[in-house]
């Protein structure tokens, strides 16, 4: 395979350049070391059979092909091996290298391993392997099975714009971090068990129609993601499916995907930070609301309010679908709290915090807390009553009693002692009047046991009028909502 040399019609020997003429298309300034071979490429850039061809060959060349193959592993682990062992190369470099069948069993590579446009036209399969340093796919297409089973890898793990046609499984391994970008996935995915210390890139990743992805951990094991995992992008073929379960998303971003699709399975959300100002707006949440997006390598940005507000509504539809209600209505809430900080985006300070309240979504959550609990609407509605009822009796009104008589409640503001004429007990049974006089209108009554008294408070009855009505509005907009989930 290595020694043929092409020969004319004649019988001459032509002549056969002496270097590679590979040409790498992510870097167009590469020159290959190797010798050329009988068609101007190395051993290593020549064109391989595939694993379709060989499985469809004659039983006799089928064999032949398969040795060929096993001949060529053999040549090129004992290149990775001179060149472990060479001090002055800096890493192994596998570039642009052409392979059948690739197996690779419990070994230790302690330089970086570069497989930049690599392509693997049969199985490549890594077992009990490890990287000490970076590995590197970036480019590389697989057209079969890819399996990293047990692996170690110290450092990065770079798939930036891989082309993977058959099944991939990552099982049992540990990794740095790791980035796809710009891959494409077109058959089976597992990413199983395993465990990412640092960020994690899926970020414009592609799945084919065919395509089914499962990242998943067994019960009691660590989270699949330690640090941040960006799902930003993804490029979701109609009939690809995408799973996630027993795993931690508790640092995932997915802004400009659509999770509507993607079926969540007991997995760990972020937890909103509990405060006064998070109060009664539910602990799961996403990852983009408690951190910009301005910590995540090869990633620069802010926080983006639309967007997240979108991957929560996507969210919410998706939890409905599931019935699970309680964890929708915690992603409406972020929701509402998005698009609610969007008034006050490109605001300073104090007038950021004016727009971010002083706006429609501001007044919603303040009185029934985005319609979501009816408890907090309840508790507003009496405050208000309460409030208007002191209103009322500054103002003054007529209380008219059983036998027609009428008489007046009008409390006068003062700091003179000698105006405070009335006990405690008096004020407070005024104040309860006053309490009635202020839900009266919403209770529908046709008899009439208050009266305004002058102008000032028929206005002032008309505005508590007005907000008691909408605040029961709301009551009952909550206590809706919340049975008929």
């Amino acid at each position: 395979m290595w020694h043929d040399r092409s020969t004319a019609a004649s019988g001459e020997r032509q002549p056969v350049p002496t270097s590679c003429l590979y040409q790498l298309e992510s870097s167009p300034d590469f020159q290959c070391p190797h010798a050329a071979e009988n068609d101007s490429y190395c051993v290593f850039h020549k064109p391989k059979s595939t694993k379709t061809e060989i499985d469809s060959a004659e039983i006799a060349h089928r064999r032949y092909l398969r040795k060929l193959n096993q001949r060529f592993q053999d040549r090129v682990l004992q290149l990775i091996r001179e060149q472990e062992l060479n001090e002055s190369v800096a890493s192994c470099d596998l570039r642009g290298f052409h392979f059948g069948d690739l197996l690779v069993y419990d070994q230790t590579f302690t330089k970086p391993v570069d497989l930049t446009d690599a392509r693997f036209t049969g199985d490549a399969r890594f077992q009990n392997v490890v990287f000490e340093r970076k590995l590197e796919f970036a480019f590389a297409s697989f057209d079969h099975q890819l399996t990293f089973q047990g692996c170690v890898v110290e450092d990065d793990l770079g798939m930036e714009s891989c082309a993977f046609r058959g099944p991939v499984m990552f099982a049992s391994s540990k990794f740095k971090g790791a980035n796809f970008s710009g891959a494409r996935f077109e058959g089976t995915t597992y990413f199983t068990n395993c465990d990412f210390e640092a960020y994690v890139i899926f970020d414009r990743v592609g799945f084919g129609e065919k395509s089914k992805v499962q990242f998943s951990c067994v019960e009691g094991s660590r989270p699949s993601f330690r640090k941040e995992i960006s799902f930003c992008d993804l490029r979701l073929s109609e009939g690809c499916t995408v799973t996630l379960e027993k795993v931690s998303l508790s640092k995932a971003r997915f802004l400009d995907t659509n999770v509507e699709v993607f079926d969540f399975r007991d997995v760990v959300w972020a937890q909103r930070p509990r405060s006064w100002r998070t109060l009664f707006l539910g602990k799961r949440c996403l990852w983009d609301e408690i951190r910009p997006l301005n910590t995540i390598p090869l990633r620069i940005g802010g926080l983006d309010y639309e967007k997240t507000a979108e991957n929560y509504r996507q969210l919410v539809l998706n939890h409905e679908r599931k019935r699970d209600f309680e964890a929708a209505e915690e992603f409406h809430l972020g929701e509402m709290e998005m698009l609610r900080k969007k008034r006050g985006e490109g605001a300073k300070r104090f007038g950021k915090l004016m727009k971010e309240w002083l706006n429609a979504y501001g007044l919603y959550r303040l009185l029934s807390v985005y319609g979501t609990s009816y408890w907090w609407a309840i508790g507003v509605l009496g405050l208000l009553v309460l409030l208007f009822g002191l209103v009322f009796m500054w103002s003054g009104f007529w209380v008219v009693e059983g036998d027609g008589s009428r008489r007046i409640i009008m409390y006068v503001l003062s700091c003179e002692p000698a105006r405070w004429a009335v006990g405690s007990a008096s004020w407070f049974r005024d104040l309860a009047e006053a309490v009635v006089f202020s839900i009266s209108p919403l209770t529908l009554q046709r008899g009439r046991f208050y009266e305004p008294n002058g102008l000032l408070t028929r206005f002032l009855y008309s505005v508590a009028t007005l907000f008691l009505a909408a605040q029961l509005a709301l009551v009952l907009l909550a206590i809706r909502r919340r049975f008929k989930r």
